[in-house]
């Protein structure tokens, strides 16, 4: 009788002991991956509470930890499109990742190309430019400059070998050395100088310009009115003036197709079928007219 009755005490023991782990874990989320999926959520919804008011200086530092637990990394780090923000983890990875962050934020998407300057490209990577920059903006225009120092062109093959190596150096600073900068700002300065020593050297191609014809000549007045603007907008580090540069520049890729479009149907044609209009002065006509006027 006694062994009896242990026995149904321990059976409703365990019926006890089952039925209460039973409660527990029908309050939990069930499946591991299910279990995996709820701690993830609630990892990210208390770094987003901290964020919910914007990305400032504050809010990211408080975010830091919960975002380096969530994304299970020795280090995370958080920036804006000027500058880093905060860095929180080990402090053997900290430096190294705050430079490579900082190569990001000032060699990014939204410096380049007049599309990604006027914020026209937010959709998309904004890096499709860099390739083409190498390729075409710098081998092809290369190659082109050399073809027509060949054709005895000064003027094209000044202009082409110019830019074409603008592309090629562009491409290589913002390879291996942007993502060095020390700063943000530094960055922005060696922009300026890079775009002022090209817009001096425009400065005179575009008085020059105006001896080929009304077409070209409006090439490189809405690209010296592009570099002069992003020069003083990486200088002072302002994103505005560099968005009107953008505009400007847009002005310029249009000016540049229409010249290449008409230098390309006219040439193809054999006569005008997009007109560039007549130079502003041409010295050499009005030298070959002298001789003749004095007789």
């Amino acid at each position: 009788m006694v062994v009896l009755i242990i026995m149904f005490a321990s059976v409703a023991a365990a019926l006890c002991c089952a039925f209460l782990f039973w409660r527990q874990s029908s309050r939990r989320v069930g499946t591991p991956p299910q279990r995996a999926t709820y701690e993830v959520l609630h990892t990210a919804s208390q770094a987003v509470s901290v964020l919910r008011d914007g990305l400032t200086p504050e809010a990211a530092v408080k975010a830091a930890p919960t975002l380096r637990h969530l994304l299970g990394t020795p280090t995370v780090a958080i920036a804006d499109q000027a500058s880093l923000l905060a860095c929180h983890g080990s402090d053997q990875h900290a430096e190294a990742l705050a430079r490579h962050l900082r190569g990001v934020v000032t060699s990014g998407r939204s410096q380049w190309l007049s599309a990604a300057n006027a914020h026209w490209m937010t959709a998309a990577t904004g890096d499709a430019w860099l390739g083409y920059a190498l390729a075409y903006g710098g081998v092809i225009q290369l190659l082109a400059g050399m073809w027509e120092f060949k054709n005895r062109n000064v003027f094209g093959a000044t202009a082409f070998s110019t830019y074409g190596g603008f592309w090629i150096g562009l491409f290589l600073w913002v390879q291996f050395v942007a993502p060095h900068a020390t700063s943000a700002s530094a960055a922005d300065h060696d922009l300026g100088w890079i775009l002022l020593a090209f817009a001096i050297f425009n400065t005179y191609m575009l008085l020059w310009s105006s001896m080929v014809n009304t077409a070209i000549f409006m090439v490189f007045l809405t690209l010296e009115a592009t570099e002069i603007l992003l020069f003083i907008g990486n200088f002072a580090a302002n994103a505005n003036i560099v968005k009107i540069g953008g505009y400007v520049g847009i002005l310029t890729a249009l000016s540049a197709w229409y010249a290449s479009a008409a230098g390309v149907g006219n040439g193809v044609a054999g006569r005008v079928v997009l007109p560039v209009g007549q130079p502003f002065w041409n010295p050499a006509a009005a030298a070959a007219a002298e001789p003749a006027a004095r007789a």
